[in-house]
């Protein structure tokens, strides 16, 4: 049985080295600070604080997703 592998260990390496730096340029939604590290318990925001007030302002309809239908 013959198993081909997706790109070189060299594209493996390159690829893990970008998906490190984008994490680690990922910013809060809420306040635009650089995320921390993984594991992270409030991913995708910084703080239980920004978490929270991204849910207020969903149930206070500052935030709407629009119909194009319409």
């Amino acid at each position: 049985m013959n198993l081909k592998t997706k790109g070189s260990s060299e594209e493996n390496k390159e690829n893990l080295k970008f998906n490190k730096k984008r994490i680690k340029n990922r910013r809060c939604p809420v306040c635009n600070k650089i995320l921390p590290d993984p594991p992270n318990p409030f991913d995708p925001f910084c703080s239980n604080r920004c978490k929270m007030i991204d849910l207020s302002k969903w149930l206070n309809e500052e935030y709407r997703i629009h119909d194009n239908n319409r």
